[in-house]
């Protein structure tokens, strides 16, 4: 009996090793997976930033800052990894859409005939649509859909209100609105940080969410600014 108990104890413990090796062999696999898929993913971002700051200057800028501000106010909310990782994209990205719009339209130094200002509003089903024929950032194309949707359901492109808005979508919203106040555009002046700050309280419960907005102003102030 002794040597049956002991040869059976014999036994498992190869088995039990082969495995643990495979159990390792896969995480390890499956970490490598993300891995390469997170790098594939960055590259994408990376050539449509090129893209789009060829086409518009300053807008790789801009979509790091919107990027940066937009996961902080989510991290701030408790979004979970996943959540951040589509948010980071979606702010890098949310202005892609506009190399569908005309140049001379982005860069007029004047107010936007109607016809002008359609063309812009447009450029969320465009860009959205470019994002979601992309495997690498398909998850960022809502967000960059719903970037402009108000809390009151007076934005567009389809007047969403509230929590029918992503969230990630509202985080976004305050962020890029906070990044364009102080950034100069042809027609008008940068605003100062306060001022943008103080315009963003305003607006909460009528183009942002009051909750979400609470969470940008926690994390704006310790946030470096990018040159833009």
């Amino acid at each position: 009996m002794a040597g049956y108990a002991d040869g059976g104890r014999r036994g498992v413990g190869p088995a039990r090793n082969r495995g643990e090796q495979r159990t390792r062999n896969t995480m390890s696999n499956g970490t490598h997976d993300e891995q390469q898929q997170t790098a594939e993913a960055s590259a994408v971002v990376r050539a449509l930033l090129l893209a789009l700051d060829a086409y518009l200057p300053g807008a790789a800028a801009r979509g790091e800052h919107v990027s940066v501000l937009t996961v902080s106010t989510l991290e701030r909310l408790g979004a979970s990894d996943a959540e951040l990782a589509i948010a980071r994209q979606a702010g890098a990205l949310h202005d892609i859409g506009k190399l569908s719009v005309r140049r001379e339209v982005l860069l007029k130094p004047a107010p936007l005939t109607a016809k002008e200002l359609t063309e812009v509003r447009e450029h969320v089903r465009y860009g959205s649509a470019l994002l979601a024929s992309i495997p690498q950032v398909a998850a960022s194309a809502p967000l960059v859909l719903r970037q402009y949707e108000h809390w009151a359901g007076t934005g567009f492109p389809d007047g969403l209100k509230e929590t029918e808005i992503p969230l990630g979508a509202r985080a976004l919203s305050v962020s890029l609105a906070f990044v364009a106040m102080t950034a100069a555009r042809p027609w008008r002046e940068a605003l100062g940080e306060e001022e943008a700050i103080a315009q963003i309280r305003e607006d909460a419960g009528r183009s942002f969410d009051p909750q979400v907005v609470e969470a940008f102003l926690a994390v704006q102030p310790l946030i470096q600014p990018v040159a833009l």
